[in-house]
């Protein structure tokens, strides 16, 4: 049994923008001296949320392999929201590439999972006993821009932000640091799959 994914184009904007941020931190807008290091603070905070809500934030291009064993009526994708299906790409008996009309398949988004669901009355195609016998190529995320994400997760981000900028050291002296603060976990929590509040 395999389950494989690549990025094959990754977000183009961040999920907060350096500016929201700075107001968080009381820093003057006029003030670009620190903006790099607030934006590598932006795109490790985003990265964090994103593994925590196990969701992809901001639109992006996956391709995701299964072998035989996953490759039945219904399939269930690693991420969700799913907005499109590029291609579904497979390797016949033969191990021959093939593609799959996209139309013969249902896409369905719940809030904690994305399924393919082939249309009623076809039937799939025999595929080669490989890792990579079927490759589903879709755009995962809320949407491409900062608008799009919840505003719960922007604000976690926000937040998570403000924390590394204020604690860059693991340890102050005379004062206990957490890794993640617990407001951050909560807002976050809120929209993570599986979750139950």
């Amino acid at each position: 049994m395999s389950l494989l994914y690549t990025t094959i184009a990754g977000p183009v904007n961040p999920t907060v923008s350096v500016d929201d941020c700075k107001l968080d931190l009381r820093i003057e807008s006029g003030f670009t001296l620190d903006d790099a290091l607030i934006l590598s603070y932006i795109n490790a905070s985003s990265r964090l949320a994103s593994e925590i809500t196990g969701r992809k934030l901001i639109s992006e291009s996956i391709k995701f392999s299964i072998d035989t064993t996953y490759f039945n009526e219904r399939i269930v994708l690693p991420f969700t929201p799913v907005s499109a299906i590029t291609e579904i790409q497979y390797y016949d008996a033969a191990g021959v590439s093939q593609t799959m009309n996209i139309s013969d398949f249902y896409l369905y988004n719940f809030d904690d999972k994305s399924e393919l669901c082939l249309k009623e009355g076809l039937v799939l195609p025999p595929v080669d006993d490989r890792r990579d016998a079927v490759n589903i190529t879709f755009t995962t995320g809320y949407g491409a821009n900062s608008s799009d994400i919840p505003d719960t997760i922007k604000k976690g981000i926000r937040m998570l932000v403000t924390h590394y900028y204020e604690n860059r050291n693991n340890t102050i002296l005379g004062m206990s640091v957490a890794d993640i603060p617990f407001g951050v976990e909560s807002l976050l929590n809120a929209e993570r799959i599986g979750w139950c509040a």
